[in-house]
């Protein structure tokens, strides 16, 4: 009975332990003999009691926890498992009891909950300059601003920043980075942007060429042959950048270096200099080669026979200078001159080498081939050509390709006998060889003519051609068929009014067959009156004509032209003019002597308004406006007046009557 009681006391004392009660506990002698105990009487983790399936939290890092187990049964043992190596989070705690029967087991389960450590990344504040800033943001700064006052403070305390950048800014955007680091080591990084304002400074600090300052518009004279300068320039704003352009590859005469600055706002400024490269007058010749043999000016150099060209190598001490080489090629026997002329880079000094080739000659004068109007000939050939053959096509084939030939008579061949003469001389100038052909030209009968034209008519024997009054001549143009033949003409001049007889005589090459060919010409009688000029005092006039004159005129000049000359005129009217109206008649006949025309002019004498003359008060020249001082007592004075214009009246007032006085 008392077994029983003993369990169930045991067994209050366990329930008792599971929610942390503690009771006294009186085990009978007769349980613990029995050894199955696995109860504990201490269990705590970090000092802390805990009970079965606890959740026991720790805090954040904590790798290992001290856990205190000690069983009720003395005999029994217990191990510990799971208090090392902890992690943030869930860590199982077992222990495990082994009662004294060395069978009985039981584990005792904690969770060991390690707390994780803050991600907290966020900020609470970001101040730039004393302005609450957030990330991302862009924060406009004045011009040259080179650092800015940053504070920080993170929503964590536990949470720690650093700050990069906010320093040595330049124009333009500067990154300032603030990275937050959370409790845990996570990272944030906050952004914002510094904007510098860019300056648009242009100007430069100096600006040399070749170590010579410059400014824009300046010109720098360089020495001859100068291909490149050294430019240094500093812009007044370093963060300004500059591109220099134009300062290699130069050439003669003017050159434009180009200085272009940028601003760091992008504003651009160019500032322009003229460089000018000063001509060389370096036109010496270092060496003169021919066929790869030095030469001088002046020097004769012998040649091979038939040479016809020669290699010229030309070294100048200016590589720049031109070099005009001629007379290298084409050479002909004997003497050639080879002219080397070197022209300076300033393009006037010169320097000219003369050299003669001397390309020996040859005294073959002999020829392969000798042909005249296609047939093969030699010296004294007679050839038989036809009638009308005025020239002769000439073949000659030397056989030495350099000796020259002329060849004479070959053309302004006439009927009969003509010498075709032709000399070779050989290369040497001195070696001639003389070819003589007779050419026998036919002599042609021919007395036809392709074309009679008689004043620009085409006219056949046997017609009759009328021509204009007047004409006492006709032009007469005659082709006969063959050019040699010749012709005369009878009749084309001192023709008369009605039928005149023009005579063409054609006489052929043979000079002995004749042929006449007759063409009448008709004259008519000429019936015109036209004038070809009509002037009155040097004034072109028509019939009808009022031509008005000077006052005074009493007579004109008169010059009139028939158109036709064997018309006659006569002129009536153009003396004893009067003032007015006069009639002025050319009267004209023509050559016909029947017909006549008149020709009136109305020449109108002006009146005459001349109202000068010289006057006489007492003997003595006066003019208008003049004071006349006279003797005391005068009553009256002499005037005399004598006019311009015999045709004026003189009244004469005041002569008469004088008093004191004006």
């Amino acid at each position: 009975m008392s077994s029983s009681i003993s369990r169930i006391r045991g067994l209050v004392s366990v329930l008792a332990a599971a929610v942390l009660l503690i009771l006294p506990i009186q085990v009978s002698a007769a349980n613990a003999l029995t050894g199955t105990d696995t109860s504990l009487s201490v269990f705590t983790v970090n000092g802390q009691a805990v009970v079965d399936d606890q959740n026991v939290s720790l805090p954040p890092n904590t790798t290992s926890a001290t856990v205190v187990a000690e069983p009720t049964d003395p005999a029994a043992t217990a191990v510990v498992s799971g208090a090392t190596g902890l992690v943030a989070g869930d860590n199982p705690l077992v222990v495990s009891v082994t009662a004294s029967d060395g069978v009985t087991t039981l584990n005792h389960t904690v969770n060991l909950f390690v707390e994780s450590l803050s991600a907290d990344t966020s900020l609470k504040h970001l101040v730039i300059n004393g302005v609450e800033v957030v990330d991302g943001e862009v924060v406009s700064l004045p011009t040259f601003t080179t650092s800015v006052t940053t504070s920080v403070e993170t929503t964590d305390a536990a949470s720690t920043y650093v700050i990069v950048g906010g320093t040595d800014l330049i124009a333009g955007m500067n990154e300032l980075v603030i990275t937050v680091t959370a409790a845990d080591g996570s990272k944030e990084d906050f952004i914002v942007n510094l904007d510098v304002a860019l300056n648009f400074d242009t100007s430069y600090n100096y600006f040399t060429v070749n170590g010579q300052p410059v400014e824009d518009g300046s010109e720098v004279e360089l020495p001859p042959l100068t291909t490149e300068v050294e430019v240094l320039v500093e812009t007044t704003d370093p963060e300004a950048a500059y591109e220099v352009t134009g300062d290699t590859d130069l050439v003669l005469g003017d050159n434009q270096l180009a200085l272009a600055i940028t601003a760091a706002d992008g504003t651009t400024e160019e500032f322009y200099v003229n460089l000018v490269v000063l001509p060389n007058t370096d036109s010496s010749i270092q060496d003169v080669s021919v066929n790869g043999l030095s030469a001088v000016d002046g020097e004769v150099i012998d040649l091979d026979p038939f040479t016809d060209m020669v290699d010229v190598s030309v070294t100048t001490s200016d590589p720049d200078a031109t070099i005009d080489i001629t007379g290298d090629t084409d050479l002909a026997a004997g003497e050639n001159s080879l002219t080397v002329l070197v022209t300076a880079v300033d393009g006037v000094s010169t320097t000219e080498v003369v050299i003669t080739l001397n390309v020996l000659l040859n005294n073959d004068a002999s020829v392969t081939t000798l042909q005249v109007a296609g047939f093969e000939v030699e010296d004294g050939t007679v050839l038989d050509l036809d009638p009308l053959t005025t020239e002769v096509d000439v073949v000659v084939e030397t056989t030495d390709v350099d000796a020259t030939y002329e060849v004479t008579g070959d053309t302004d061949l006439v009927a009969g006998e003509n010498t075709l003469s032709v000399v070779v001389t050989a290369v040497d100038g001195e070696t001639t060889q003389e070819f003589y052909i007779v050419l026998n030209v036919a002599f042609n009968t021919d007395t036809s003519v392709t074309s009679i034209v008689v004043n620009g008519n085409d006219v056949v024997d046997g017609e009759s051609l009328y021509l204009e009054p007047g004409s006492n001549s006709v032009d007469v143009e005659v082709t006969p068929s063959d050019e040699n033949a010749t012709f005369t003409i009878e009749g084309d001049m001192d023709l008369v009014p009605g039928e005149n007889t023009l005579v063409v005589t054609v006489t052929a090459a043979d000079e002995i067959t004749s042929e006449t060919y007759t063409i009448t010409l008709n004259l008519l009688e000429n019936t015109d009156t036209s004038l070809a000029t009509f002037q009155v005092d040097g004034t072109d006039v028509e019939d009808g004509t009022v031509l008005e004159l000077a006052p005074l005129t009493s007579g004109v000049d008169v010059y009139v032209e028939t158109t036709d000359l064997d018309a006659t005129f006569e002129v009536v009217g153009d003396s004893d003019l009067v003032v007015g109206e006069n009639e002025l008649v050319v009267s004209v006949t023509a050559g016909d002597g029947a017909t006549t025309t008149d020709y009136t002019v109305t020449l109108f004498v002006l009146p005459n308004d001349d109202a000068s003359a010289d006057v006489l008060v007492n003997d003595i020249d006066v003019v208008d406006g003049d004071v006349l001082t006279l003797d005391w007592g005068t009553s009256d004075v002499a005037v005399d007046v004598i006019t311009t214009d015999e045709e004026a009246t003189v009244e004469i007032t005041g002569d008469t009557g004088l008093v004191v006085g004006e």
